[in-house]
């Protein structure tokens, strides 16, 4: 299981790609450099799926993201840096 982010770094939206995923709901997690949860949204995911983010409402600097199970089990974590031109 795994999820990447693109474009990385990433303007004002990104596309998010979960793979070799089981069937089930997956949340996408964003956190902020201490830690605390700032976004989450759930989605149904069977093997792959793509979806696109609108990153607007974040301030520009560094995040991780992770994909998380419907157990509550972190799947991967990884970091998504946004810039503003």
């Amino acid at each position: 299981a795994d999820i990447i982010a693109y474009p990385n770094p990433a303007i004002d939206s990104a596309r998010f790609t979960f793979t070799n995923l089981e069937k089930g709901v997956y949340t996408l997690k964003f956190y902020n450099i201490l830690g605390m949860t700032i976004w989450k949204k759930d989605y149904p995911v069977h093997g792959n799926k793509t979806v696109m983010v609108d990153l607007n409402d974040l301030r520009k600097g560094t995040y991780l993201y992770s994909v998380v199970d419907s157990m509550g089990k972190t799947l991967s974590t990884k970091r998504l840096i946004i810039i503003r031109p």
